[in-house]
Parts: structure tokens; C-alpha cells; sequence
């Protein structure tokens, strides 16, 4: 059947049905009066009882089928009632689960905006602390440089003007300034070496050639460069290697930078007449290179702050006049591009003992760029 024709039908079986209602009960009522006025009349016929009940048979058959056709409508609106509850109460749990999916991505949004709040913050914070590094390292930089090169300039300028000499002791004043010019010169030539050094070895461009380094043969090297320096200060300076320490892939410049640095603070920390130990230790998977000295050592606090930049671990004329304060921050950048450790160990009137841990070989990370090269015997 038709849709339109359908919805005509449902649309009348409810006038239908009251009619049939209201009909059936107009012909039981008049099939009873028309029996009771009969009776009572004395004129009842003899197929009284069978009109009767024709009559009535014929009322209670319609009212049979309104009856049915009622029922089967309040059934269909059961149905469609129940219908109606069943999508009411699926849609009310949707509702109930859409809920509960929107008070979750809130909580979840919360914490991520909490996460990035503290990201923001540890962000905000690394760069504040890295624009004082920066200050800081700028104005003990300016004092470095400036410090030398006034020396330079106001020297040169005495050699070049006479009247700034005595005639008698012309040459010996000569001799004297020219000699402070060189000794700033060779100062200011530290300092920039340290720096390059230091800028070199830097979080995220560290650039190291790696080569197979000898390490007996870096001893000796080393030994010839820093035995005059230790002779003048009246220190024995002893220099040990494993017999089986044989060859680590480093950067031999490296290297050097890192012991020599360790040994020119041994040596100009510790008194006239003590012993700088100078050792190399091989193990399973690491090489280790250790500097002991019989300075006057360091306290806890000191040993924290040993490895930033421009730090003078003493408080003598003669360690605040020689060194920026670069040695071990670049031992400590260095060694860590190797994928090794700086570890001091001191105690005040003790001396100091200093040891690099470094790996036999060197790890590829994204923050160090390393290049392969042939060994190179001469010292870098």
C-alpha cells in the first residue's frame, strides 16, 4: 500500500472506531428496550428470545471488531511509545557519553596548557639565564682584552715618546717595557685561544676530527711542553702511561687542549718544590687521564663552581694576573663531546686531583659534528 494511503487509514481508524462504538451500543440499547417494552406489555411475541438475541449478537459483533481494532492501535502505539523511550534513552546516554568525552579533552586541555605553561616558563627562564651568561661573559670578556691591551698601548706609547725615558737608563726602560708588551701579547693570545676553544666547544657546535691518537706518544708530547714551566716553579713533574694503553679515537688537538689545561693549573696552583702526578689508565671501554697536584685544594662549594666560565680557583696575585679562568670550563665542553666526564676531587690543604673519563670511542650525537682524519704526529 502506499505511504499516502497508509497514513489516510491509520488517519481515519480512530473516527471509525468511535463510530462502530457508539453504534454497537445504540443497537444493545435498543434491542434491551424494545425486549422490555414487549414483556412488559403482555405482547411478547414467541420468537421473542431469538430477535433478542440476533440483536444482540449483532451489536456485540461490531463491538467485537472495535474492540479488537482499539486494542490493536493501543498496541501500535505501545510499540511506538516504547520506540519513542528506547531512542529517547539511547540519546540521552549519547548525550550522557558526549559528556563525558567533552569533561575529558577539557581535563585534557588543561594539562596540556599546564605542560606548556611550564614549558613557557622553563623556556623563559633558560633564556634569561643564558642572556646573564651572556652579560656576564661579555663584561668579564671586555675586562680580559682590555686589561692587556692598555698595558700594550700605554707601554708603546712610553717607547715612542723620549720624554717618557731617561736619557741614562734609556735602553734598560726600553728593554723593560718591551718585555711587559710581550707578556700582555702573549696573555691576550691565551685568552683568545681559550675562547676559541671554549666557543668551539659549545652545546650544539661542537666540532671534533677524530683520528687514532697514540697514547704513549701524546705523553711525551705533552711532557716536553710543560717540563721548562714546571722546572722554573722548582716542581717534579711525573708523567706515567699504561703499557697497555695503545691508541683511542679522539681528537688529538683535543686532547692535548684538555691535559694541557689540567697540568698548566697543577702546576700554577701548587707551591714551589711539590709533585704534579700526570697518569693514563686504560679500561675495558674508556681511557682515563688524571692530574694530581699538592696545591692548597678546594672546598665543596669551590669544586661546584670550578668548571664556569672566567672562575680562578685562587686568590694570589699570581693566579689572578695569568689565565682568564677558561681552563676547566673547556675541559669539562671537551670532554663531554667526547661522551666523557670531567670529576674533581680536592679537599682545602690537600691538593686537587682532576680526572677525564673519556669512552674509546666517541658516540654520534645530533650536538657534536665529527670528521674522520689520518693520525697527525705533530701536537695541534
Amino acid at each position: 500500500m502506499p505511504r499516502d494511503a497508509s497514513h489516510f487509514f491509520d488517519s481515519l481508524s480512530v473516527p471509525c472506531t468511535l463510530g462502530m462504538l457508539f453504534a454497537t451500543v445504540f443497537s444493545i440499547t435498543a434491542t434491551v428496550a424494545l425486549g422490555g417494552f414487549l414483556l412488559l406489555n403482555g405482547e411478547a411475541p414467541p420468537n421473542l428470545l431469538p430477535i433478542v438475541a440476533t440483536g444482540a449478537f449483532v451489536a456485540v459483533v461490531p463491538l467485537f471488531f472495535c474492540f479488537r481494532s482499539t486494542l490493536r492501535h493501543m498496541r501500535a502505539s505501545r510499540d511506538s511509545l516504547k520506540a519513542v523511550c528506547d531512542d529517547l534513552t539511547k540519546r540521552v546516554a549519547d548525550l550522557d557519553e558526549a559528556a563525558e568525552a567533552l569533561e575529558e579533552a577539557h581535563e585534557a586541555l588543561e594539562l596540556q596548557i599546564a605542560r606548556r605553561n611550564r614549558e613557557l616558563d622553563a623556556a623563559i627562564g633558560a633564556a634569561e639565564q643564558a642572556n646573564r651568561v651572556k652579560s656576564a661573559f661579555l663584561a668579564h670578556a671586555s675586562h680580559e682584552f682590555r686589561t692587556p691591551l692598555n698595558a700594550i698601548i700605554g707601554f708603546s706609547e712610553m717607547i715612542l715618546e723620549p720624554r717618557f725615558l731617561s736619557p741614562e737608563n734609556r735602553l734598560n726602560n726600553i728593554e723593560e717595557y718591551a718585555g711587559i708588551i710581550q707578556h700582555s701579547g702573549k696573555h691576550l693570545m691565551s685568552v683568545v685561544g681559550d675562547m676559541m676553544a671554549l666557543s668551539m666547544a659549545g652545546p650544539g657546535q661542537t666540532y671534533l676530527q677524530i683520528g687514532r691518537v697514540d697514547l704513549p706518544s701524546l705523553v711525551k708530547d705533552i711532557e716536553k711542553m710543560v717540563a721548562e714551566q714546571a722546572q722554573v716553579r722548582e716542581q717534579t713533574l711525573i708523567c706515567l702511561v699504561d703499557p697497555g694503553a695503545g691508541a683511542l679515537e679522539a681528537d688529538r688537538r683535543a686532547l692535548v687542549r684538555i691535559v694541557l689545561n689540567l697540568l698548566n693549573n697543577a702546576i700554577r696552583y701548587s707551591p714551589s718544590g711539590k709533585t704534579i702526578l700526570f697518569s693514563v689508565t686504560r679500561a675495558a671501554d674508556h681511557v682515563a687521564f688524571t692530574v694530581r697536584d699538592e696545591g692548597p685544594g678546594m672546598s665543596e662549594e669551590a669544586m661546584r663552581g670550578a668548571v664556569e666560565p672566567f672562575t680562578r680557583l685562587g686568590d694570589t696575585d699570581e693566579t689572578r694576573e695569568v689565565g682568564p679562568g677558561l681552563g676547566l670550563c673547556i675541559v669539562s665542553a671537551l670532554a663531554k663531546a667526547h661522551g666523557g666526564t670531567l670529576a674533581l676531587t680536592s679537599e682545602p690543604d690537600k691538593g686537587t686531583e682532576a680526572r677525564v673519563i673519556l669512552p674509546c670511542r666517541v658516540p654520534t650525537t645530533p650536538a657534536v659534528r665529527v670528521t674522520k682524519r689520518q693520525e697527525r704526529a705533530e701536537v695541534a
